[in-house]
C-alpha cells in the first residue's frame, strides 16, 4: 500500500479535487493507496470538505491541535501512515496528483527517494512572485553541499 500524506490549512476549495484526482490517477495505475489529510484546524472547513470527499476505507482526515506548520503536520501524518511507500504532497494542487504513480514506480524500481522538482523539464514555478522564486533557488543552492537532491526544498516526495 502507498500512503499519501497531505498537510492542509484553508484548502477547502482544493481538497475534494485533489482527492478525486489522486484516486483516479492511482486507480488507473492499479495502486492501492490511503490518503491521509492532516488539517491544522482550518477555520475554512477544510477537514469537513475532505471527510465528505474521501471514500470510506481510502484514508483518514486528521485534525491537529499541536504546533502549526507544514513540517509538524507532515510528521504527524507520516506517523499515522501504514504504507510500505509513503509520500508527502501539498494540498493546493501545485503538485500534480497524476505524477504520483511515476514517483511510486521509481521507488518500486529501487530509488530511495523520488522528488517532484520544479527545476526539471515539466516542472515549474508558474505564478510565483520573483521573491519566492529567488528564495527557493537560494535555499536549493545552500543545500547542495548536504545532499545530491537538486530540489531540496520540494514538498513533493515519496520514499
Amino acid at each position: 500500500m502507498i500512503s499519501i500524506v497531505v498537510p492542509t490549512l484553508n484548502e477547502r476549495a482544493n481538497v475534494a479535487n485533489l482527492i478525486g484526482r489522486l484516486l483516479s490517477a492511482c486507480g488507473r495505475a492499479g495502486l492501492e493507496i490511503e490518503i491521509i489529510i492532516v488539517d491544522d484546524l482550518s477555520p475554512a472547513g477544510t477537514a469537513e470538505a475532505a471527510r465528505a470527499a474521501l471514500p470510506a476505507g481510502k484514508g483518514a482526515v486528521l485534525s491537529r491541535n499541536g504546533p502549526k506548520g507544514l513540517a509538524p503536520a507532515a510528521v504527524f501524518g507520516l506517523e499515522a501512515a501504514r504504507g510500505d511507500i509513503v509520500g508527502i504532497m501539498d494540498s493546493d494542487l501545485s503538485h500534480p496528483p497524476e505524477s504520483v504513480p511515476d514517483m511510486v514506480r521509481a521507488i518500486e524500481s529501487g530509488a530511495e527517494i523520488a522528488v517532484g522538482s520544479r527545476y526539471v523539464p515539466g516542472g515549474g514555478t508558474e505564478g510565483w512572485p520573483l521573491k519566492r522564486r529567488a528564495a527557493s533557488k537560494l535555499a536549493c543552492m545552500l543545500a547542495r553541499p548536504l545532499t545530491t537532491v537538486r530540489d531540496a526544498t520540494s514538498g513533493f516526495i515519496f520514499m
